[in-house]
């Protein structure tokens, strides 16, 4: 087994420092969606996800994005012959593929928009990666495993993130160092990436599943195929701490808001959903 780890981070939501009414009603929050897996399992699952493009009649190097969902739920085109059908058969394929990887560790950080103020970009991405990093090094730090940290393409803000990122991860902050993880931070394109696909969907699960929370009882159904890839499928891999599995808690652990305090509620409603199926899962199987 190799002891080299991937972190592939990605986002969902658009992010803009001074925000208008329009831009607070189609994206309330702004989501990255961190994926941890083995070098080992990472290229058994990059084989299986080409597979299930191939079982749909789709090239290997299609690129399927969770906002395609929606784009296909408008009625529009998404570049590529597919049907609402399919594309939710292939996410959920890819759920239990998540589910059934052992070395996956998936964690969130998010930001209520209306609650941050004007927060420059760059700084808020390289919060929502700091607090990554410092996952990463909390969960390998206690064995000899080296991580590499990619991220999707961040266009205009690749060069001040990555010179901030290094710095980072030189020079580490007020609570880790950051010995165990490649210094700096790696750019790739999500269309030539397994693993950044992967994080792309994960993260569209998380933001819609709080949509779903947020909604009322006549509008939950738009979200209900969501989070039922969430509560049945992808808990199962969100990052936690327990000495005793019922009383898991994955607040902070696998769910973050950021900054503090800016989506706070939701971080911690959305942890006690996924605690609650952590509970029923280990009552059956201990049953």
């Amino acid at each position: 087994m190799s002891n080299i780890l991937f972190l592939f981070s990605d986002e969902s939501g658009i992010y803009n420092k001074n925000k208008t009414s329009s831009t607070l009603r189609a994206h309330p929050y702004y989501v990255r969606s961190n994926l941890m897996i083995s070098l080992d399992d990472y290229n058994d699952l990059e084989k299986k996800m080409n597979e299930y493009k191939k079982r749909i009649g789709l090239s290997p190097f299609t690129e399927i994005k969770w906002s395609h969902m929606g784009t296909l739920i408008k009625g529009r085109g998404v570049g590529y012959d597919i049907s609402l059908d399919q594309i939710k058969e292939c996410f959920r394929d890819i759920s239990i593929m998540i589910k059934k990887c052992e070395t996956i560790k998936l964690f969130f950080t998010i930001t209520k928009q209306s609650e941050t103020g004007n927060v420059d970009k760059v700084k808020l991405i390289k919060m929502h990666l700091q607090n990554a990093y410092q996952r990463i090094e909390k969960e390998i730090g206690v064995n000899d495993k080296k991580a590499i940290v990619i991220a999707d393409d961040l266009n205009s803000e690749n060069k001040a993130l990555k010179k901030a990122l290094f710095e980072l991860s030189v020079q580490g902050d007020a609570f880790s160092e950051f010995s165990h993880i490649y210094k700096g931070l790696f750019v790739d394109y999500s269309d030539q990436c397994c693993g950044l696909q992967l994080a792309d969907i994960c993260a569209g699960i998380i933001t819609a599943s709080l949509k779903y929370e947020d909604a009322d009882i006549l509008s939950k159904h738009k979200f209900s195929f969501t989070y039922r890839l969430l509560t049945e499928y992808i808990f199962e891999r969100i990052r936690g701490y327990s000495r005793d599995l019922p009383h898991y808690r994955g607040y902070r652990y696998g769910i973050k808001e950021v900054p503090n305090d800016c989506g706070k509620n939701e971080a911690m409603r959305l942890s006690k959903v996924i605690a609650h199926r952590k509970k029923l899962l280990m009552e059956m199987i201990h049953s």
